[in-house]
């Protein structure tokens, strides 16, 4: 890195990184949150610091889009959570072998990783995550539920 690019570099960490990490604390309503938007924001800077125009200006939109990104998360689990609780009341299946009913009666983790994965809309890698378990193994589960289900239907017609 060149001398004067690294001046640059330095002065605009020492205007502007104080401000993006209280700015996404705020908006996050949490500190360590702020910090790590602010910190990311920073990194993916330098890694295009040749093709940045406005330096300041992208630090904001990556924090921004970052934020968002993370509520949008947030937002999926608060759904998913609230989905489980309904699913987790014993349920009676219906005698006309609906879907819901027959996921149900799917094995925990199968059941889990489809109303994850199929109703939550999260990832393969999110499911795992969540579910303290490799990703193949959820790939498997939700073949295995497929499965299971494309047969309950197939016997109910």
């Amino acid at each position: 890195m060149s001398r004067s690019r690294e001046d640059e570099v330095r002065r605009l960490f020492e205007v502007e990184y104080g401000r993006l990490r209280a700015w996404s604390t705020a908006l996050a309503g949490d500190s360590s949150v702020g910090e790590d938007v602010a910190q990311e924001a920073f990194t993916r800077l330098l890694t295009r610091w040749s093709s940045v125009a406005e330096p300041r200006a992208f630090l904001y939109a990556v924090a921004a889009n970052l934020l968002n990104d993370r509520w949008r998360q947030q937002q999926r689990k608060r759904t998913l959570l609230r989905f489980l609780a309904f699913g987790a009341a014993e349920a009676v299946p219906g005698p006309d072998g609906s879907v819901r009913d027959l996921i149900s009666q799917l094995p925990d983790r199968q059941r889990i990783a489809v109303l994850l994965h199929y109703y939550g809309g999260l990832s393969l890698r999110e499911v795992a995550h969540h579910m303290h378990k490799p990703e193949g193994s959820v790939r498997r589960w939700l073949v295995e539920a497929r499965a299971s289900l494309r047969s309950d239907l197939e016997d109910a017609r």
